[in-house]
C-alpha cells in the first residue's frame, strides 16, 4: 500500500501590527509564506494570533506558614504566599495551536480605582519550552479523519497560570480593573498526516526536511502489537523540543498515532508528543501508523485584556464538607453505580458493624511520630461566566507522621478524625468539625522518595568503569553512583472551618484526633509457576488464583490469571472499617533467572490496597541487552492484618491572616 498523505489546511492570517485583533480569514494570500519567513527571520516581528481570545476563569490566593522545626530543604520552594490567575484560551480553530509557553508577559495592571500599579515580573527561565499538551491531548487521542463527525474538539484550552506578585493583592483595593499582556504561543499554518502501513519496510520515508524513518519491525500477535521504528538522525527538531525564541524548521513532527481497523484510534504504547522512533507495544491489532506534521510552525503572541477581576476575601465562607447521605440515593438508582458510591455504602455499613468490635488504639509513639508541617489558607474566586462553582475559602493543616517501624505498618489512611480543637487559652473552639469523606477513608501503602545522598560503586566497579571509559565503551549500571530512597512520612490533611480565622485568634492551642493504620504481624511469599494450570491456588483465606494462560509471544511474556474472592473487597478499595481476612495481598511480581531484585534507588509511590491478584498483562526485562527469563509469579502477602487508631496531639499552630 503506498504512503498516503492527508493534508488539513487552515490558514492563519498574519498581522505585523502587534496586538491587532482580526477575525479569522478563510482565504489564502499568495504572499503568506513570504510574510511568514520574513517574520521568523526578523528579531522583533512576531505575528499576533488570529481567532484566539482569552478570558479569566479563576483567581487563587494562597498563604502558607511552616512549622519552625521543619528544615529549609523540606519547605515549599515556591514561597509562602502566591496570587495566580487561571485563564481559558478560546480557539476558533483548535487544530493549529501547538503549544503555549509558561510565564506570560504582563504589560499593565490597574487597581480598583483605575490607577496603574507598579510591579516587577521575574525574568522567564532560559530555554523554556512550549507546553505541548494542547495538541497531544486534543488530536493524537481524538482525531478520526474518516469520521470527522466523531471528533469532538473542545474550543477551550487552559494555558499556564498568570503568576502575580504575592504582595500585589494588598495594593489592588479588592479587584483588578485591567490586566493587559500576552502569552507566547506556537502555531501551525496547517497540519499534514502521513500514513504508513503497519508492516516492516526497508524503505526510508521522509517526514520533514531533516528526518526520515523506516519501520524495521511490525508484528501483530493475538490482542497485542509490537513495533520498532528507526529514525535518522537521532536528534532532530520535534514538538517537545521547541524552545521559545529558538529556530523553527519548515515542518515539525508533532507526534504519531496507531491506527486500527476502520481507521479507528488505538492506544499507542510508547507514543507521545514529539516521539518519532523507538520500540513499543500496545493492546489490539494495528493496521497503520499515522504521523502528524505541523507545516510552517511559527511563534505567535496571544494578547489579552482582562477586566474587573476580584481578588478580595469573601464576605461569607463555606464550612468544611459534611457528609449528606441523601446525595447517595439518586446515584444508586441507575444501572451503573460509581465506585465512590459503593465505597460510601460499604463504609457506612462496616462502620456500624465495627461498633461491636472496637478498633484498638495504639500507644503513644508505638508506630508513628506526628507533628504539624504547614498550615495553609486558600481563597478561590471563580468567574461566574466561565465556571459554575461557588467561591470558596479553605484552611487546612498538613501533618507529617513519621513511620517508626516500616516493617509492621502495612498501610495508612491520610483522612484524620478530629475530636477536639482549643484556642490558645485552652478553651474549646466553637466551629464545625469536618466529617470524614468515605472515598478518602482508604488504605495506601507507604511510599519512598529519592534521598539526596549517593552510594558510590565498589572499588572494583570504579576501576572497571574507568577502563571502559578509556576504551570508549558504554558504562553499565554497576559503574554509576546510585541514589538511595528514604521512607516518605504519611501526610495527613486536617480540614478546618474557615470561620476559625474570623474569631480574632492568633493561633490554635491544640488539636486532638486520630487516624487509621493497618499493621501486619509478618509477611510470606507464595510462588506459583509461570505456566498454565487448571488448579486453583489459595493465597489467603478468601482469595484464590488460577493461571489460565502464560506464554512468550516472541517479544514479551504474557499472562492471564483468574481470581475468585469471598471477601468481595475490590482491588484498591480497602477502607478503615473493612472486616479483615487472615492475609492481604500487597505485591505481585514476575521473577526468574536473571531478573534483578527490586531496585532500591527508584522512588515508589504509595499504592492502594489490596493489590489485584489476577488479570492479564505483559512483562519484559533486559539486562545488558539480554532478555531475562520468567518462570515464577511471586505473591507477597501480609499475615495477620489489624486495624489501629493512631492518636495524635499537635499544639501552638499559628493562624495565617486573611
Amino acid at each position: 500500500m503506498p504512503n498516503r498523505r492527508i493534508v488539513f489546511v487552515s490558514v492563519v492570517c498574519l498581522s505585523i501590527t502587534v496586538f491587532a485583533a482580526q477575525m479569522p480569514s478563510h482565504t489564502r494570500s499568495p504572499n503568506t509564506k513570504t510574510q511568514l519567513n520574513n517574520l521568523k527571520n526578523s528579531p522583533v516581528g512576531v505575528k499576533t494570533a488570529d481567532g484566539l481570545s482569552i478570558r479569566w476563569s479563576a483567581v487563587t490566593y494562597r498563604k502558607k506558614l511552616h512549622n519552625p522545626a521543619v528544615p529549609p530543604e523540606y519547605r515549599d520552594s515556591r514561597g509562602t504566599e502566591s496570587l495566580s490567575l487561571s485563564c481559558e484560551i478560546l480557539m476558533a480553530n483548535p487544530r493549529l495551536l501547538l503549544g503555549v509557553a509558561p510565564d506570560p508577559v504582563i504589560e499593565k495592571i490597574e487597581d480598583s480605582k483605575g490607577n496603574d500599579i507598579e510591579f516587577s515580573q521575574k525574568q522567564p527561565a532560559p530555554g523554556r519550552r512550549y507546553v505541548q499538551d494542547v495538541f497531544f491531548i486534543r488530536w493524537l487521542r481524538e482525531i478520526n479523519l474518516n469520521h470527522p463527525e466523531r471528533t469532538r474538539m473542545p474550543a477551550e484550552h487552559n494555558p499556564p497560570n498568570v503568576e502575580l506578585g504575592a504582595g500585589l493583592r494588598e495594593r489592588l483595593g479588592g479587584k483588578i480593573v485591567l490586566l493587559k499582556g500576552y502569552y507566547e504561543g506556537l502555531m501551525a499554518e496547517s497540519i499534514e498526516y502521513i500514513d504508513l502501513p503497519f508492516r516492516p519496510d526497508d524503505k526510508w520515508v521522509r517526514l520533514t526536511e531533516d528526518v526520515e524513518i523506516r519501520v524495521t519491525q511490525a508484528r501483530n500477535v493475538p490482542n497485542v502489537y509490537h513495533y520498532d521504528i528507526e529514525q535518522r538522525p537521532q536528534i532532530v527538531s520535534a514538538a517537545n523540543r521547541v524552545s521559545v525564541g529558538g529556530p523553527l524548521p519548515g515542518r515539525l513532527v508533532v507526534g504519531w498515532q496507531m491506527i486500527g481497523r476502520n481507521d479507528s484510534m488505538m492506544a499507542a504504547g510508547g507514543s507521545g508528543p514529539g516521539r518519532i522512533g523507538g520500540k513499543g507495544n500496545g493492546i489490539g491489532r494495528a493496521e497503520g501508523i499515522r504521523y502528524v506534521i505541523a507545516v510552517s510552525p511559527s511563534p505567535a503572541k496571544i494578547p489579552f485584556e482582562l477586566r474587573n477581576i476580584p481578588v478580595s476575601a469573601l464576605a461569607h465562607t463555606i464550612p468544611p464538607h459534611t457528609l449528606n447521605p441523601r446525595r447517595l440515593k439518586p446515584r444508586l438508582g441507575g444501572k451503573f453505580v460509581p465506585n465512590s458510591a459503593k465505597t460510601a455504602m460499604r463504609y457506612k455499613a462496616d462502620k456500624v458493624r465495627s461498633r461491636t468490635k472496637p478498633i484498638p488504639v495504639s500507644k503513644e509513639g508505638q508506630f508513628f511520630d506526628v507533628d504539624w508541617h504547614t498550615i495553609g489558607y486558600t481563597l478561590n474566586l471563580y468567574n461566574p461566566a466561565v465556571r459554575k462553582l461557588e467561591n470558596s475559602l479553605n484552611i487546612s493543616i498538613r501533618c507529617d507522621a513519621k513511620i517508626l517501624d516500616p516493617e509492621l505498618v502495612l498501610g495508612t489512611c491520610s483522612e484524620p478524625i478530629i475530636e477536639r480543637i482549643t484556642d490558645d487559652s485552652g478553651r474549646d473552639v466553637n466551629i464545625v468539625l469536618a466529617d470524614p469523606r468515605p472515598d478518602y477513608m482508604l488504605y495506601k501503602t507507604t511510599g519512598y522518595r529519592t534521598s539526596p545522598t549517593l552510594t558510590q560503586p565498589s572499588a572494583l566497579a570504579q576501576l572497571e568503569g574507568k577502563a571502559r571509559s578509556a576504551l570508549q565503551l558504554p558504562l553499565r549500571d554497576r559503574h554509576r553512583p546510585k541514589r538511595q530512597t528514604a521512607l516518605e512520612p504519611v501526610r495527613i490533611t486536617i480540614r478546618l472551618d474557615p470561620r476559625l480565622i474570623r474569631q480574632d485568634q492568633k493561633e490554635i492551642g491544640r488539636i486532638e484526633g486520630y487516624f487509621h493504620a493497618l499493621t501486619a504481624e509478618s509477611y510470606k511469599h507464595i510462588k506459583v509457576p509461570f505456566k498454565p494450570d487448571k488448579k486453583w491456588v489459595r493465597l489467603t483465606s478468601d482469595l484464590e488464583i488460577q493461571v489460565a494462560r502464560a506464554w512468550h509471544d516472541g517479544f514479551k511474556y504474557r499472562f492471564d490469571i483468574k481470581e475468585r474472592s469471598k471477601a468481595k473487597i475490590n482491588p484498591g478499595r480497602l477502607h478503615v472499617y473493612c472486616p479483615l481476612p487472615d492475609g492481604i495481598l500487597v505485591e505481585r511480581r514476575l521473577t526468574g533467572p536473571g531478573v534483578p531484585p527490586k531496585r532500591e534507588d527508584i522512588p515508589r509511590m504509595a499504592r492502594s490496597l489490596p493489590v489485584r491478584a489476577g488479570g492479564n498483562g505483559l512483562f519484559g526485562y533486559t539486562v545488558d541487552g539480554f532478555e531475562c527469563r520468567v518462570d515464577t509469579i511471586d505473591y507477597r502477602i501480609a499475615v495477620g492484618p489489624t486495624h489501629y487508631k493512631i492518636p495524635f496531639e499537635i499544639e501552638h499552630i499559628p493562624l495565617p491572616e486573611p
